[in-house]
């Protein structure tokens, strides 16, 4: 199955943001009980840099840096969502 452009596109910017950690030891054995609260910390991070209200009138509006950095912090929610799914396969694979 090839993935979407959007998919594609989304997927290097997750990539990107992991890689700015890649000094960091890396998710594989981390609890769970540590990754959904990063998840929600940056959800919250997301939600207090672009209301989604206000986000919807102004989108179009938004300077480049803005938007690469709503992009960048979508990427960091997503990478935290993969790395919890992640750790459940590895954990029905052992």
């Amino acid at each position: 199955m090839k993935p979407r452009k959007a998919v594609q596109w989304f997927a290097q910017e997750m990539e990107g943001k992991l890689r700015e950690n890649d000094h960091k030891d890396g998710w594989q054995g981390c609890r769970f009980s540590a990754l959904f609260p990063r998840l929600r910390e940056e959800t919250d991070e997301l939600l207090v840099k672009a209301h989604p209200l206000q986000l919807d009138t102004i989108a179009e509006k938004l300077s480049g840096a803005d938007a690469c950095e709503l992009i960048r912090e979508c990427a960091d929610i997503a990478n935290f969502a993969m790395m919890i799914a992640d750790n459940i396969r590895a954990k029905q694979e052992a």
